[in-house]
């Protein structure tokens, strides 16, 4: 097996992780990838290291994942559908390699039809589809060209750790197919800037050659997940946090009026509520509009009960008794903070008293004004007239 240089840099310490790995084995239809699964599990099995085999074809995928807790195991083989399409983002198949790589140390292994990257520009066209799902996965890889037996890739090895002799083979591209030299140059810049610590082996399925190298291989991909991918996954998922709470924070608040039209409607709604008049608000927006409102009523009504709501509640200038008065002749629920708030002021210092209560009681929470109308309703010898004072 000829093999690129390991990835350089200083290594992070390993977090606590299943280091069992799990070995996903991808690539186009007919590349052998059953035949190779069938051949590396009986090579474990063999050296009495059972994996247990998964085929995304026929197993579901939320059955999977109990199956595998109440068994035992020393690896994961996982057999993919034939066609890369079945790992594009968003696919089923690759949210449950992904969910699996959170637990195990995940190796990819993309497998290639040896006779067909005898080209340079097909040897190209097969690897971009590795590097597709190598981004959305964000796993190692492993490159293996198999059935070694009917050709042996040793120069598409080469191509992988020199893109200058690549570059050299491209130029005997013949002058007919001078758009087919043009996009095959393209695509193998793209492909000079893959991981330096991407493996590769070749090995016969059929023959079942070749994979103590694709083991040391896949065991080498093994350790950089565990060490310099899931610490990078941990920090982009921490970042990922931080910048949605950023983002919530600076969320701007929701707005239906501008300012001006804001201090006007309250007003307005005050004034209502003061003389103890119930109104329909949708009514009473819509005649508005002569005040030079810019916004129909219908066409947020959905949230023009919310949003006065919160004007109401969060408006510093106005009293609880205000509120409340405001709240209830709009028709408005109220949280539950500032229900809390209203059966915390058990007792409320406002002038007309009367309105008050009834404002409590129209918002359904039965609340004592203060103990003196308790005291009141409880004494049947007062008389009618003063009792209808606090009722």
């Amino acid at each position: 097996m000829a093999g690129s240089s390991a990835a350089t840099g200083s290594r992070q310490s390993p977090v606590h992780h299943d280091k069992r790995p799990l070995i996903v084995v991808i690539g186009m239809a007919g590349s052998g990838k059953t035949t190779f699964v069938q051949n590396m599990a009986a090579s474990l099995n063999a050296q009495r290291a059972a994996p247990f085999v998964v085929n995304l074809v026929y197993d579901k995928t939320d059955e999977l994942i109990s199956r595998m807790n109440e068994q035992t195991y020393n690896s994961v083989i996982v057999d993919t559908p034939g066609s890369i399409e079945a790992f594009a983002e968003g696919s089923p198949g690759l949210k449950f390699i992904q969910s699996l790589s959170k637990s195990h140390s995940a190796v990819l292994v993309y497998c290639l039809n040896s006779q067909m990257v005898k080209t340079p520009t097909s040897f190209l066209t097969n690897m971009l589809y590795a590097c597709s799902v190598l981004t959305h996965a964000k796993l190692p890889v492993v490159i293996l060209f198999n059935k070694a037996d009917l050709f042996v890739p040793s120069y598409a090895i080469e191509w992988m750790e020199d893109y200058a002799l690549m570059g050299r083979n491209l130029e005997d591209v013949r002058n007919s197919e001078r758009l087919v030299e043009f996009s095959s140059r393209a695509l193998g810049e793209a492909l000079s800037q893959l991981p330096s610590g991407c493996k590769m082996a070749y090995a016969s399925s059929r023959q079942g050659t070749g994979f103590a190298e694709v083991f040391k291989a896949i065991e080498e991909a093994a350790s950089d997940h565990e060490h310099l991918f899931v610490p990078n996954q941990l920090k982009a998922e921490e970042s990922e946090v931080k910048e949605g709470s950023t983002r919530k924070a600076a969320k701007p608040a929701f707005r239906i009026y501008s300012d001006k039209e804001d201090a006007f409607l309250l007003r307005r709604l005050q004034e209502v509520s003061e003389k103890g008049k119930k109104i329909n608000i949708m009514s009473f927006c819509r005649n508005l509009k002569s005040e030079g409102f810019n916004r129909e009523p219908d066409s947020i009504k959905r949230r023009l009960a919310d949003y006065l709501r919160d004007k109401i509640e969060n408006n510093g200038s106005l009293d609880l008794a205000t509120k409340c008065r405001m709240m209830y002749a709009a028709s408005l629920p109220i949280s539950d903070d500032l229900r809390a708030e209203l059966e915390e002021h058990g007792t409320l210092k406002h002038d007309d008293e009367k309105k008050t209560i009834q404002s409590y009681n129209g918002l359904g929470l039965d609340l004592v004004a203060n103990t003196k109308r308790r005291n009141v309703n409880d004494d049947s010898s007062m008389g009618d007239e003063k009792r209808s004072r606090y009722c």
